[in-house]
């Protein structure tokens, strides 16, 4: 099959003679199953999608792959997302890191499950040392998991906020941080010099798992994980736990952990919303599953109202994104990512102050768009801030 990195360069005619002879090996492939298939008959009813999806892969990049759930090279499917585990894995061996191993999670997307253990399937069939969690989990548990267990990388099949046609994978490495831009430009690479459609081949997740070659974890990283949490609070026990406090997952990956550290800190008034605790990936009370988004918390506010509880904390589909709405004198206000932030910042410093645990030469990082109020907080403090990109 012969993909492009810049399709662009072709002609008409060259575009559409390489869709359709890629469309063919497609089509021969006996690795699809009736559903791929099918998919495959569908792109045919849009002449312009088809020819795009069969030109050129996605790009992987720091944040991994992402796009939408369709057939061919730049859909999210099952051979692109074993593409690129191949890829990372290739990397991974190059590192020295196939004993150390990967750990592999996801969230409540459509086809995530899938796409984890065929991610997983691939690691082990290149020799690597597997790890995969037994159901859905939120990112930071991911980086966590790969500290923990000492891996060389880490994968959270995921399109975190995006809409629900959405999906992919997150990719991160030995530090529990995502990919450098350095890494992400090997592996990228590496994908257009591996074979497609036989990047499924062997893969039986059930048949690998009695053999050994994936290990299943559970429980027991769970509560390490929520210990390592604890530890990094700044509130002690002169702060108040009588918040009334409304949560919702948006039907996603903190529906389970999000609650269980607010009360292991205290906080017992916690209601959540049950609509929206029903693990589903077409997240069917929210346009977007994005916890920055207004009409996110309609149902959240709705409950507060009834309740009347101070504030409503939702998280995203794999509970790396936080948004908070909280009671003013007239309702509800939605806060911002920047109020958010600067009201933690400007929390945390008090706090460690208050218990004498404010570093000598206190530090603060932001990213370069973040707002400047931050600086004057950290001014004001005597905090230094650095801005990255």
């Amino acid at each position: 099959m012969k993909l492009f990195k810049d399709p662009s360069a072709l002609t008409g005619d060259e575009r559409r003679s390489a869709a359709a002879a890629n469309l063919a090996e497609w089509e021969s492939c006996r690795l699809l199953t009736e559903d791929e298939r099918t998919g495959l008959e569908d792109l045919k009813k849009d002449p312009e999608l088809l020819e795009f999806v069969m030109l050129s892969l996605l790009r992987f990049g720091t944040a991994g792959i992402r796009g939408k759930m369709i057939m061919g090279a730049s859909g999210v499917n099952r051979f692109t997302v074993a593409l690129a585990s191949r890829a990372l894995a290739r990397q991974i061996k190059l590192a020295g890191g196939a004993e150390r191993g990967v750990v592999i999670a996801c969230d409540s997307r459509n086809n995530s499950e899938l796409f984890a253990r065929t991610t997983a399937c691939v690691m082990a069939l290149e020799g690597i040392k597997t790890y995969i969690f037994d159901a859905l989990r939120p990112t930071p548990e991911l980086s966590f998991a790969i500290l923990r267990l000492g891996c060389q990388a880490g994968v959270n099949v995921t399109a975190s906020h995006n809409t629900k046609e959405y999906n992919g994978y997150k990719a991160y490495w030995d530090n529990g941080a995502q990919i450098s831009v350095e890494l992400a430009d090997r592996i990228a690479d590496s994908c257009y010099e591996l074979d497609l459609l036989s990047s499924v081949e062997g893969c039986d997740f059930d048949a690998l798992v009695k053999e050994g070659k994936i290990c299943v974890v559970g429980d027991e990283l769970d509560r390490q994980f929520l210990d390592e949490v604890m530890k990094t609070s700044v509130i002690d026990a002169s702060v108040p736990r009588d918040l009334k406090l409304v949560y919702t997952p948006l039907h996603g990956a903190g529906h389970d952990l999000v609650p269980r550290i607010l009360r292991k800190d205290g906080f017992e008034n916690i209601v959540t919303v049950p609509e929206q605790m029903i693990l589903d990936g077409n997240f069917p009370t929210v346009v977007k599953p994005n916890p920055q988004d207004k009409a996110a918390f309609d149902l959240g506010i709705k409950l507060a109202r009834e309740l009347g509880s101070d504030v409503v904390f939702a998280t995203d589909p794999d509970a790396d994104r936080a948004g908070i709405a909280i009671r003013t004198g007239s309702g509800f206000e939605v806060l911002t990512g920047n109020q958010i932030g600067c009201l933690l910042l400007d929390f945390i410093i008090d706090a460690k102050r208050s218990a004498g645990t404010l570093p000598q030469n206190p530090a603060c990082v932001m990213s370069l768009v973040s707002t400047g109020l931050a600086e004057k907080i950290c001014r004001a403090n005597g905090v230094k801030l650095f801005r990255v990109y």
